[in-house]
């Protein structure tokens, strides 16, 4: 699987850099290429933000219930100057068309993950802060994935002062989330199937057979497209898929990408389980 891997990475896209972290949690298998350099993450960052809402309402700091004003003004990481969420690039314009009203805390997570809206992050990751996301990643013992700025922080990413993340810590991560060991069973139960509605899926998805269920974040910035998921073949256990890639500048490219090594660990995975096929 691995060769194969490569293989089309070369065939497709060999000026590109491209990590993938492949875990199977039915046998333990795992392929791994160049899965402990570090990336932009876009908004796959964005699901340890939904970690971190999960444990503070569970710890009783926050109710996803709770009314949140939406306000698009936040401080630069930079020299706590005004910034905000550009409206005309945030994939999501509910919000911005709401300015001045309020929005509950699962509604923002929701709109955070399957529409990935960076204003709801923003309002979100205000709430929770950002050490509360980092001290949860190091608890669970995820490396590699951190996180230092909110969305559209421009100064700050003028400056190279970006979130970071790792195939291999998205994999463990969504590995955890998989095994229900994400703040409780049941908050790993929530969150997964809030990322089970996600609304873009040009990448893991499409490589899987029509109708598979995948609880998947995806994100991209500039030459920048990420997919990292759960994929839920019939009959077994589900797999972990991160595939990370930079340096591919037509995102329809990138999509068919991730789609093509999607399509080969899906292949790999159920040549080896004929009734998941």
């Amino acid at each position: 699987m691995r060769t194969d891997i490569e293989n089309i990475i070369t065939e497709q896209q060999p000026q590109a850099r491209v990590a993938v972290a492949f875990h199977d949690l039915e046998s333990g298998e795992e392929v791994l290429i160049r899965a402990d350099e570090h990336f932009h993450p876009a908004s796959t960052i964005k699901i340890a933000v939904m970690f971190a809402v999960y444990q503070q309402v569970r710890q009783g700091q926050l109710t996803l219930d709770e009314q949140i004003p939406i306000i698009n003004q936040f401080s630069s990481i930079v020299d706590d100057s005004p910034c905000a969420v550009n409206a005309a690039e945030d994939s999501d314009s509910s919000l911005h068309e709401r300015a001045g009203q309020t929005a509950s805390v699962d509604e923002l997570v929701r709109l955070m993950i399957t529409i990935s809206s960076n204003l709801a992050t923003n309002l979100l990751l205000r709430r929770v802060g950002r050490q509360s996301v980092n001290d949860l990643l190091e608890q669970l013992g995820i490396a590699d994935v951190y996180m230092r700025r909110g969305m559209d922080d421009e100064k700050a990413y003028a400056l190279g002062m970006n979130n970071v993340a790792s195939a291999r810590g998205l994999m463990q991560m969504l590995k955890l989330l998989a095994s229900g060991q994400v703040v409780s069973a049941q908050d790993s139960r929530e969150m997964n199937a809030i990322l089970l509605e996600q609304m873009f899926n040009e990448g893991l998805p499409a490589g899987a057979r029509a109708g598979t269920p995948v609880a998947h974040k995806t994100g991209w910035i500039e030459n920048h497209y990420h997919d990292a998921g759960i994929l839920y073949p019939h009959e077994r256990k589900p797999y972990v898929m991160v595939v990370l890639t930079e340096g591919i500048p037509v995102e329809q490219d990138a999509h068919l990408l991730v789609a093509t090594i999607s399509r080969c660990a899906w292949q790999h995975v159920n040549s080896h389980h004929p009734s998941g096929a």
